[in-house]
């Protein structure tokens, strides 16, 4: 089970359907997939109703200065009837158009802006322009918006975002959470720095967030693998002991089996050290549930480790 797809994706819906994510807790049992598609049939729907106004109007603005549709925009039109619109223009001139417009007007236009639609908008617009509508989604808490485009963002100008949030770990884990394409989230982790990386796994414990890192994890190459798992193995105990004990407590063990299989002999070390991992329930369990998932190979230096310190 991808707890990080399926979470992501009641988030995304109910933010299509504009209802309370608690509103949709039959979501949570659903395929990722078929979520992602039921919500992309009702996005389209949405957009073909609408679509022969924005087109209407996007045929007004071309005949238009760029600098009098930007003041349209601005003081009639307002964000949600320019995210239709900028869909039916030219890329080209969508992008010259957001550039005459203030960044806090872009970042609400684009809470309304399909990603899909307007991919060569977004890249044909400044760097500038771009880095002045993340900051602005930032400071709002708009993750799911950031991670929608984060497929159509230039990856220097995304290595410059990811710069500008600086060391806040949970906006970058929940950008990271809604990232749709989840092949991008190996190169959004090594765009981090160290110290951002280890954030995001702080941030994992102090917002009750392991389920979603652990199966973030699960998406990057085996190298880079190895260096969160061991970054993982590292962290202050009270974080070590929260991953553990959120693990037991929602029975989310396969994604932390391969993060364990991957840890070095000093982080095997720490891990068995653990208060939890000594409690002879956990260890029973954490023992069976290795041999269920045909893990016990890979981790049995561990279990010997575990055993080896409740022995009398």
């Amino acid at each position: 089970m991808k707890d990080l797809d399926r979470a992501a994706e009641q988030v995304k819906l109910a933010r299509l359907l504009e209802i309370a994510e608690e509103s949709l807790p039959f979501i949570v049992e659903q395929p990722s997939a078929q979520t992602r598609a039921f919500r992309e049939t009702v996005a389209e729907f949405y957009y073909q109703r609408q679509r022969d106004s924005f087109s209407r109007l996007a045929g007004m603005s071309k005949i238009l200065p760029i600098g009098a549709s930007a003041k349209l925009a601005l003081n009639l039109l307002g964000a949600v009837l320019s995210a239709g619109i900028a869909c039916e223009l030219p890329p080209e001139r969508a992008a010259k158009l957001a550039d005459k417009l203030p960044s806090e007007f872009l970042a609400k236009l684009a809470l309304y802006l399909d990603p899909l639609r307007a991919g060569p908008i977004i890249g044909a617009v400044s760097e500038d322009n771009l880095l002045g509508v993340a900051k602005v989604l930032n400071q709002q808490r708009e993750y799911v918006t950031l991670a929608r485009f984060v497929p159509f963002i230039r990856e220097t100008t995304l290595a410059k975002v990811i710069q500008a949030m600086g060391n806040d770990g949970e906006a970058s884990l929940r950008v990271a959470m809604y990232v749709e394409d989840k092949s991008l989230l190996d190169k959004l982790v090594r765009l981090l720095s160290d110290t951002q990386r280890v954030k995001l796994l702080e941030a994992a414990a102090n917002f009750d967030l392991w389920p979603e890192m652990l199966s973030l994890l699960s998406y990057l190459k085996d190298d880079m693998k190895i260096v969160m798992a061991n970054l993982a193995g590292c962290q202050d105990s009270a974080v070590r002991e929260k991953l553990i004990r959120n693990v037991v407590s929602r029975g989310t063990w396969e994604e932390l089996f391969e993060a364990l299989a991957l840890m070095n002999e000093s982080n095997l070390d720490l891990a068995a050290s653990l208060p939890s991992m000594q409690e002879p329930a956990i260890v029973e369990a954490f023992i069976a549930q290795a041999n269920k998932s045909g893990m016990d190979g890979k981790l049995n230096g561990l279990i010997k480790r575990m055993t080896a310190k409740q022995a009398p």
